[in-house]
């Protein structure tokens, strides 16, 4: 038993182990999910040696869980020199310590069907699964936009080159105005052209880095460098081939 002259109902059990809404004596709010919180609380201190919320007294614990935000499983194991743990145990263990108690596990089943996953791989496999749709939806943002301003380019190209020919028989000071600012327009597609192409690799790369043999980016990433390649060939830009 934990009382307080400030409190209207007397706090049974361990605080630190308690949830929100029982600890601030909202029952309302109590239910299964606060079993939740325990035994999330239990795994955090079995994880990490330390307890979720700090507080020399029941009135600063109180404050602390009213206030401040549980650190991350991993935050406060390389603070104490130990090794991290698999990211997904670490958001298992804070998702059952959300203050909110509909965010989480909304039974003690939903926790060990959780763990189970966790043991037999299968939550790291959809990890890395989102991760890798994260990456690609970047990369396929990145690469619709180097293609649009690789059309735009190869158009600015093609006017230039008309606009020269036209000056060399003509020398006329319009034509060549126009060619000159389509050649400036030209230069300030470069430095967004070549962004485009690299964050779009970048992503790419990254999706392949979660899923090794990812079909479509592996097919964006050919088709990609064969746009350059053919460029370049086209050019004449031996160096960039290379």
């Amino acid at each position: 038993h934990l009382m307080s002259s400030d409190l209207r109902y007397a706090l049974v059990g361990s605080p630190p182990f308690m949830s929100p809404e029982q600890a601030l004596c909202q029952p309302k709010f109590m239910g299964p999910t606060a079993d939740i919180y325990s035994l999330g609380a239990t795994l955090y201190h079995g994880l990490t040696g330390r307890l979720p919320i700090q507080g020399t007294c029941l009135s600063d614990f109180l404050w602390s869980l009213r206030h401040e935000e549980i650190s991350p499983v991993n935050h406060v194991r390389s603070e104490r020199g130990l090794p991290p743990i698999a990211t997904e145990l670490d958001e298992i263990c804070m998702r059952a310590l959300k203050k909110t108690p509909t965010q989480r596990y909304q039974s003690a089943r939903a926790l060990a069907d959780a763990l189970d996953r966790f043991l037999r791989g299968e939550l790291e496999r959809e990890r890395k699964t989102q991760r890798a749709e994260e990456a690609l939806q970047r990369a396929h943002l990145e690469a619709a936009r180097f293609d649009q301003l690789f059309k735009r380019q190869s158009e600015l190209r093609d006017e230039i080159t008309s606009l020269r020919a036209q000056y060399k028989q003509s020398n006329h000071p319009g034509t060549k105005a126009t060619l000159w600012r389509q050649e400036e327009l030209l230069d300030t597609l470069l430095s967004p052209l070549e962004e485009s192409f690299s964050h779009a690799i970048s992503s790419y790369r990254t999706t392949l880095s979660y899923i090794k043999d990812h079909a479509e980016a592996k097919r964006e990433l050919s088709r990609l460098f064969l746009t350059r390649y053919e460029e370049a060939e086209t050019l004449g830009d031996r160096a960039w081939v290379t």
